[in-house]
């Protein structure tokens, strides 16, 4: 079996977290795949991430190692740049829906006090 790397982002406030990127060969396309990743959230497009979200959801992207049977191929950093709008958006997705429920879970609590 050999090793491989993927991207997954976890939220410490929720304890979800999700899988945003295929499967690397090295470590290192992982790390450059990462860095770009990190610059394209900070980006005013479509959105930034903002400080306040990542520290209020404890959000953390981190790099991952797993173990290849051969049914997955990991994929070169060349082919993997041109999805990494799609891997943003991914991300929003997931820091959107857990804001939603932190602030869904704290109106909740208001009205019950």
């Amino acid at each position: 079996m050999k090793a491989h790397y993927y991207l997954k982002i976890y939220s410490d406030l929720t304890e979800k977290s999700l899988i945003v990127s295929d499967e690397f060969k090295t470590k290192t396309d992982a790390e450059t795949y990462k860095n770009l990743l990190s610059q394209l959230l900070a980006s005013p497009n479509p959105r930034p991430l903002t400080k306040n979200e990542v520290n209020s959801l404890g959000l953390e992207l981190n790099i991952c190692e797993g173990q290849s049977d051969d049914a997955i191929i990991p994929i070169d950093l060349k082919d993997a740049i041109p999805r990494l709008w799609e891997d943003c958006e991914r991300i929003n997705e997931f820091i959107e829906e857990h804001i939603d429920r932190v602030l869904f879970e704290q109106f909740e609590e208001f009205e019950t006090q």
